[in-house]
């Protein structure tokens, strides 16, 4: 079974890891947008044209399964791929429902980009799960840039995630907030550097959710490993970019179209 992953960029490598671990024979292939990266500031018109370019430009039949592995997408144009796409799609969205059954102050963050943190998506979650609950929400552009950076090998700006932090921690009740949900699958990367500076909260990440929510769609027992592991990307990619991809196992890399912008 083929299994594709698409996010912006590489966070959908935070997913990856899950899936990988929990369904280690299948198949797994990649499609990132780093041309027109990130999309926490895209909008919906846009990004409803941008995702149906980019999916009627892959190569037909090549997966069994789509994981949109990015909030803002799944939060905004989830529905439509369902509709565009022939396979079955599951979608990432924010936690709200286990953060507010997990939590015991009954204060909980929620860490996400701009467009996930404004849209009605993440409002009717936190209206159906979290209204016994107060929930402080920040929405950050800069730590998704700084996750890409941070898996190109390249230095943190601590003081950058410290001002990202205190965004959310310091909003009234935040000194007692006790989860923080990751609502970006670029932030499980730099929980570590979150860490240091929200030193008292649990950070939920979704993908082990994701991987869980993949096996109801697998024949028992899964398929084996079969094709190669594709990686299709909006722009070349960079000598560093196929080295990371390499780590993660993938062999083949295709250019769906410099510079496209939707």
């Amino acid at each position: 079974m083929r299994v594709l992953i698409f996010d912006s960029g590489l966070g959908g490598l935070s997913i990856l890891k899950a899936l990988a671990m929990t369904w280690p024979t299948l198949t797994y292939r990649y499609l990132c947008d780093f041309a027109y990266s990130p999309y926490g500031d895209k909008s919906f018109a846009d990004l409803s044209k941008r995702v149906t370019w980019l999916f009627t430009s892959l190569p037909p039949h090549s997966f069994d399964l789509c994981i949109v592995a990015c909030n803002t997408a799944s939060t905004q144009i989830l529905e439509l791929l369902r509709k565009l796409l022939a396979t079955p799609v599951i979608g990432v969205v924010p936690g709200i429902k286990p953060a507010s059954e997990q939590s015991k102050t009954r204060v909980f963050g929620v860490l996400a980009t701009p467009a996930t943190i404004r849209g009605s998506y993440l409002k009717n979650l936190i209206d159906h799960h979290g209204q016994d609950c107060h929930i402080l929400q920040h929405g950050s552009l800069a730590l998704v840039r700084m996750a890409e950076a941070k898996l190109s090998g390249e230095p943190i700006d601590h003081a950058l995630v410290e001002k990202e932090a205190k965004a959310l921690s310091q909003q009234p009740l935040g000194e007692q907030m006790d989860i923080v949900v990751l609502g970006c699958t670029h932030f499980p990367f730099l929980v570590d550097e979150l860490t240091k500076f929200l030193p008292k909260v649990d950070f939920y990440d979704p993908a082990f959710a994701i991987a869980k929510r993949l096996g109801s769609f697998l024949p028992i027992p899964p398929p084996h490993k079969q094709d190669s592991r594709d990686v299709w990307s909006t722009t070349n990619l960079s000598k560093q970019q196929i080295k990371i991809f390499r780590q993660w196992g993938f062999d083949k890399f295709h250019t769906l179209e410099r510079g496209h912008r939707g």
